[in-house]
């Protein structure tokens, strides 16, 4: 494995594989027994695979990629190739190493997320005053790692200012300005949860791999419906091209989310039926088929 690394341009003690695995970038080797009577255990070792993803890992230090960046790259592979290829205990780790780096924002990350955020939820009645104080609001909450109390009512002054009670979004998922705060608000704690020292006790092995399957389904979802929006202008820009790279760098973000959903899974029947959609297609093509970026046809 260091000289893999050393291929990729990182040299050094070799300490960084202890760091690494205690961060989720690298499993821990395979050491088994030596049977009875032999005593000890053999030398530990690891996959082809484990090999692979810890070679972009290297070039990732080597071009100073940051390590809660880099926790995307086991995370996708244990998305799309399982446990065989990424033990849970390893995208636990690595998800707790992300989620501790990403529950507070450093400041100017914070103000790109308030603009971000004020562009969504924009009315052109909203005065600049109002869309000044919810971007100055939403940056601190951001920044401090919990939404402020007063976050609520600028986003209404910005999102409904005449008070009309206005809804955003497709049909049959609206949102209004509580729902968005609400979702950051659920967005924090389920960060504090994966950088808990709790973490095993808060979230289910069963949750993570609840969130793992409705991920499959929902590629494929994603994959039927930007290939109905080529045909229709209206909403092609709701559902751009796919490209792999940008599933592989937001994976940590993606299953956060998709955690968050499976701890309500008893109030959310839409996420239950995406799980058991994704149990089926695990059953039909297996791991790798089923996950890639939704090139199965589930009605092939």
């Amino acid at each position: 494995m260091l000289s893999r690394a050393a291929a990729k341009g990182l040299r050094g003690s070799g300490r960084y594989l202890d760091e690494w695995i205690r961060k989720g970038l690298l499993a821990p080797p395979a050491a088994p027994g030596l049977g009875r009577g032999q005593g000890g255990r053999a030398k530990g070792t690891w996959s082809e695979e484990q090999a692979e993803w810890f070679e972009q890992v290297a070039a990732g230090r080597v071009n100073k990629v940051p390590v809660p960046t880099l926790c995307s790259l086991p995370v996708f592979a244990w998305l799309v190739r399982g446990e065989e290829v990424v033990p849970l205990k390893q995208v636990r780790r690595a998800m707790a190493t992300w989620a501790s780096a990403n529950r507070r924002a450093g400041w100017g990350a914070a103000r790109a997320t308030a603009r971000e955020i004020v562009a969504e939820l924009d009315h052109p009645a909203a005065s600049p005053a109002d869309r000044k104080r919810l971007a100055d609001l939403v940056a601190y909450s951001a920044y401090q790692g919990h939404v402020d109390e007063n976050v609520l009512l600028a986003a209404q002054r910005v999102f409904d200012p005449d008070g009309r009670g206005r809804w955003r979004g497709p049909s049959g998922m609206e949102l209004t300005a509580e729902d968005y705060v609400s979702w950051v608000s659920r967005q924090l704690a389920i960060r504090a949860m994966l950088a808990s020292p709790r973490q095993g006790d808060l979230i289910s092995d069963e949750h993570f791999r609840s969130a793992r399957l409705a991920f499959g389904a929902g590629l494929v979802r994603y994959r039927s419906a930007q290939e109905a929006s080529i045909a229709d202008p209206t909403i092609s820009d709701r559902f751009p091209p796919l490209a792999p790279d940008d599933v592989a760098t937001t994976a940590c973000l993606g299953v956060s989310m998709l955690l968050e959903f499976a701890l309500r899974s008893a109030d959310l029947p839409a996420f239950r039926e995406w799980v058991e959609e994704g149990r089926g297609l695990l059953g039909r093509f297996g791991d790798e088929e089923a996950f890639a970026l939704g090139r199965a046809d589930p009605g092939s």
